[in-house]
């Protein structure tokens, strides 16, 4: 009972700043702020999906395939005070596998929680913006690691200057509260990112320096005073009809370096177009001496965690590379529904260089559009493992998922 009074009094504190109006025009104008001149506005989405993964690890004998169904529900709020002062936050609810405790019911740890996604506020001074909380950052194309819808506690200047955005940033890493000297010397983030809009082009770029200020030994020795720096390029527009994306990143420094004492690298391309009714695309990636690629790097089905079907993220191992290739083509066989079929190879070293694993990969998927804010989507994909390091009796891995989808 006590879990469900927290909750309860959780939803009244987050409400109990909205005075509710409920007016005649489909909810245009059903949520007031109580201030005079300010105004709040909620909104969100919800999802419902499973998927059935057979072979995750490439061995039918270990009997680990899975089946499961998850749901997650978002309630985002903005209240603006005026003058384009304002405070953002996102709540995540009810984020959780279903039957996932032993009895079989609900994880009361997560169905019944709230999460804060993010929670910050907005303070516009003379030519420039100031954003300070728990953000989200969104840089590049979501192929850097770590800087594409992932939260920080930050601070941010934004200005924009006719075409060219510029962002100076620092982020709270870890607080230490620890006896001596390090007591006020933390680990930060220092950042800048310049982004450019060049008509058909979008470009930018992210300089990125990790900071650890501690000097005594303890308590972890082999941790203190590392520091790094991340660099990245990105661009993606449409040249002559040609949608184009590709992103670039450096991660140098302690923070970053592999066991070899190597600088990670990774980059990626994209390219699409429409030919008649039938939108086809090509793409690929490389990474060499460690580099990982973000979750939201999502070049096939099986690749890029932030999708319910991947069972990886695109990498190589240390000293080593490893590169992916993609084809693809979607249509609509009807109304509100398309369809897309798209092949995959990839290859990785072992550490060190030398044999290589392989996945030959076919994905498949239909979208339908239910209504403005609502879709549904089933997708399957088919992974054959192959390559010098590949054991002869390995199988295919097999996903089929679906899911639906609401805006509101």
């Amino acid at each position: 009972m006590k879990k469900y009074l927290v909750i309860l009094l959780s939803l009244v504190f987050v409400l109990s700043t909205v005075g509710f109006v409920f007016a005649d025009d489909a909810g245009m104008d059903s949520v007031r702020a109580m201030k005079p001149g300010a105004k709040v506005q909620i909104g969100g989405d919800a999802r419902v999906r499973g998927k059935w993964v057979k072979n995750p690890d490439f061995d039918s004998d270990a009997e680990n395939d899975t089946r499961n169904w998850d749901q997650r529900m978002r309630v985002k709020i903005t209240g603006e005070a005026g003058n384009g002062f304002k405070a953002t936050m996102r709540l995540k609810v009810a984020n959780a596998t279903w039957g996932t405790t032993a009895t079989g019911q609900r994880d009361t740890t997560s169905h019944e929680s709230i999460n804060v996604d993010y929670a910050y506020i907005t303070l516009p001074i003379s030519s420039v913006v100031v954003n300070a909380g728990s953000m989200l950052r969104y840089y590049g194309t979501g192929f850097m690691p770590g800087q594409y819808d992932d939260g920080y506690d930050t601070l941010e200047v934004k200005g924009t200057f006719e075409s060219v955005t510029v962002t100076a940033f620092t982020n709270k890493v870890e607080e230490f509260n620890v006896a001596g000297d390090d007591n006020l010397k933390d680990r930060d983030d220092y950042g800048a990112i310049l982004a450019a809009d060049l008509g058909d082009i979008e470009a930018g770029a992210i300089v990125l320096f990790h900071n650890d200020r501690r000097e005594e030994p303890d308590p972890n020795p082999s941790l203190i005073g590392v520091n790094g720096t991340d660099i990245g390029l990105y661009a993606k527009g449409n040249v002559s009809g040609i949608g184009i994306t590709g992103e670039l990143a450096f991660l140098t420094g302690d923070t970053n370096k592999d066991s070899a004492d190597n600088t990670p690298f990774g980059l990626m391309v994209q390219a699409s177009t429409t030919v008649g009714a039938i939108g086809v695309g090509v793409g690929g990636g490389y990474a060499t001496n460690g580099f990982t690629s973000d979750n939201n790097y999502k070049p096939t089905l099986l690749f890029g965690r932030d999708q319910h079907t991947a069972i990886a993220e695109f990498g190589s191992e240390d000293d080593s590379k490893a590169w992916i290739i993609t084809g693809e083509a979607n249509t609509d066989i009807m109304e509100n529904v398309n369809v897309l079929g798209r092949v995959g190879y990839a290859s990785a070293e072992e550490a060190g260089g030398g044999d290589s694993a392989s996945l030959l990969e076919l994905d498949g998927a239909v979208v339908v559009q239910l209504a403005k804010n609502a879709r549904y989507i089933f997708e399957a994909a088919y992974g054959n493992p192959g390559g010098d390091l590949t054991p002869d009796e390995a199988d295919a891995i097999v996903v089929i998922a679906n899911r639906a989808e609401v805006y509101f």
